[in-house]
């Protein structure tokens, strides 16, 4: 990577993020407790510990949701940008879904493809966009504001 990025993360977080076994996680936390960090963070270190696809490249696929678009646009993907900049990691695409494509050498010099989706799901009628979706995990904002069928829908994926 072509930048240094500082993270100092709270007792809870560091406690998260070492939580290797569980299938699913959950982080709570006041406002302002840094869990929407703590969780882009956590994609970014779940990815780098995948084994490396047959042509020595690192691949990974990671769904970030909230209830709408401009939920999503106005607080989770600046927030990943933050982190992951459109200048070092590659371009966002901004049509729905929002992807952003992070390409990028780590410090092995191992060329890493991790997309991320930022996806709106918010009704029943959302659920049909998970049909066939194959990726490597989820990050869920604001998990209690989605309707118990997509959490089930996501937990099959």
């Amino acid at each position: 990577m072509s930048q240094q990025v500082v993270y100092n993360p709270s007792k809870t977080a560091i406690l998260y993020h070492n939580d290797n076994e569980s299938r699913f996680k959950l982080l709570f936390g006041h406002v302002g407790s840094g869990k929407s960090v703590a969780n882009c963070i956590e994609i970014m270190r779940q990815f780098l510990l995948l084994p490396l696809c047959t042509d020595k490249v690192r691949r990974g696929k990671w769904v970030v949701v909230r209830n709408t678009y401009s939920q999503l646009k106005m607080t989770t993907l600046a927030t990943w940008l933050q982190w992951f900049p459109e200048r070092t990691f590659g371009k966002v695409y901004k049509d729905s879904p929002f992807l952003h494509k992070l390409r990028f050498n780590d410090e092995h010099g191992i060329y890493n493809e991790l997309d991320v989706y930022f996806m709106s799901l918010n009704s029943q009628d959302d659920e049909d966009k998970l049909l066939s979706l194959e990726v490597t995990g989820f990050f869920v904002n604001e998990v209690s504001e989605l309707p118990w069928r997509i959490v089930e829908a996501m937990m099959t994926r």
